[in-house]
């Protein structure tokens, strides 16, 4: 089974970057070499910013994912 199997798509997620940006959303879709995510937050230091339409982050880019309740 692949990194991004069924249990984390449509799910709340907060997903972890080896550039040390973190996002908060919802995996859309995966398609080829990156994710989507809906509802994206960018989790800064000052604190959580909306980001307006969908949010593409390439695989290779990522570090780990946590799925959220």
């Amino acid at each position: 089974m692949s990194l991004f199997g069924w249990f984390a798509e449509l799910r709340p997620v907060i997903v972890n970057t080896k550039f040390g940006k973190d996002f908060r959303g919802v995996i859309w879709k995966k398609t080829g070499d990156c994710i989507v995510l809906k509802n994206a937050e960018w989790l800064s230091p000052d604190g959580a910013r909306k980001l307006d339409g969908e949010t593409i982050i390439f695989i290779k880019e990522i570090e780990f994912i946590q799925v959220v309740a």
